[in-house]
């Protein structure tokens, strides 16, 4: 098979693919698509499900992110945007195309290991359209 696209860490802005500011360099993710195909069930289908063409409800991004923590000013404010449930547009990298768009930050967890960096674990949650852009090396 040809094309495959490897597996690369993601590197994390606040703001646009163009212009954002990194905050986070190179943290592991995993990526959720969330979306409910539209039923039309009725009597006239004999009880078979039957999805609306073309159409999901309730579509959402969540970007899983795990991060070796710093302690710099836009790590610090993410943290408290975190805190106070503060949304704002993020671009998550991934070298060959790039997830942008409103999101929510959680932190779920932080692991403070003895003589380790501290490790966390944030998700950012869609709130609003998503777009997906492929980057040409």
């Amino acid at each position: 098979m040809a094309g495959e696209i490897n597996g690369g860490l993601c590197l994390l802005k606040v703001g646009d693919a163009s212009t954002g500011t990194e905050i986070i360099g190179q943290g592991d993710a995993t990526i959720t698509h969330n979306g409910a195909p539209i039923e039309l069930n009725n009597k006239s289908t004999g009880g078979w499900r039957v999805n609306l063409d073309g159409s999901l409800s309730t579509k959402s991004v969540d970007i899983a992110l795990n991060v070796t923590f710093n302690d710099d000013a836009a790590t610090e404010q993410l943290i408290a945007d975190a805190f106070a449930g503060v949304s704002g547009v993020y671009t998550f990298d991934f070298v060959q195309y790039n997830y942008s768009g409103n999101f929510n930050p959680v932190i779920n967890t932080e692991t403070a290991s003895k003589d380790v960096a501290v490790e966390q674990a944030f998700t950012f949650m869609s709130s609003g359209e998503i777009t997906r852009t492929k980057v040409t090396p």
